[in-house]
């Protein structure tokens, strides 16, 4: 599970932005 949190907060971490931003990085999926 902690995996799955790194590739979802991962890319949020490096680039602060808002939870909307993170959807929108579904691209990696």
């Amino acid at each position: 599970m902690g995996s799955v949190m790194v590739r979802t907060f991962g890319p949020a971490l490096r680039n602060p932005l808002p939870p909307q931003g993170i959807r929108r990085s579904g691209r990696r999926r």
